[in-house]
């Protein structure tokens, strides 16, 4: 059991509070939203192999990715929207998305298989629950 809101240094804390809290902080670094930005960088990358080429789809999902990121920064810094920033772990969440593309493109046997593997990719960020 997780406790969340409880552990404070000081009266009433307890080691065990405190490392549930610090837990359940941790495990919210790895959420939905990177699902999501691992997903649509692996299926960017995958299917601008397929259509274009490689080099193609692996700048086509950097440059969302990043752009993306520089959006959130705009809504948070000029427009004042509560929870738009600049994510470092987004980006990063980008990269291993783009690097499992690079993988499932060189894995492939058929595009037949390459198209199974960004409709199982999409597939798992929908069925992985609603955007937050």
């Amino acid at each position: 059991m997780v406790v969340i809101g409880t552990a404070r240094k000081g009266r009433g804390s307890t080691p065990q509070t405190t490392r549930a809290l610090l837990f359940a902080r941790e495990a919210k670094v790895i959420g939905q939203d990177k699902l999501w930005h691992f997903s649509i960088c692996a299926a960017l990358t995958i299917f601008g192999a397929v259509l274009v080429s490689l080099p193609w789809g692996t700048t086509v999902a950097a440059a969302w990715g990043i752009g993306k990121e520089a959006y959130d920064l705009y809504l948070g810094k000029v427009k004042n929207v509560p929870g738009k920033y600049w994510s470092w772990a987004d980006l990063v969440a980008d990269a291993v998305g783009i690097a499992a593309g690079i993988v499932v493109v060189h894995m492939q046997q058929t595009p037949a298989i390459v198209v199974c593997c960004m409709w199982a990719i999409l597939m798992m960020s929908v069925l992985g629950g609603g955007r937050q």
